[in-house]
């Protein structure tokens, strides 16, 4: 039952992308975490750690984000 809204904390490991001259689309990363956080919907703003990686678990993937939620009774 828990939801965007309880995300206290985001970790994101980001490796370079071949369409973006093999950087890091941190732009990519900034717009996606503002589609959920930050907005009229979801005023929470998490705290988030951004870490550049040279590769993922699967060669396919460009982002891979940890979520630390906090479940209130």
């Amino acid at each position: 039952g828990l939801t965007m809204r309880d995300v206290v904390y985001l970790r994101a490991y980001l490796v370079p992308d071949p369409q973006n001259e093999n950087r890091m689309d941190f732009r990519g990363w900034n717009d996606a975490y503002g589609q959920f956080f930050n907005t009229t919907e979801n005023p929470t703003k998490t705290a988030r750690s951004t870490v550049a990686v040279t590769g993922l678990y699967d060669p396919d993937l460009l982002i891979e984000i940890e979520a630390v939620a906090v479940y209130q009774q």
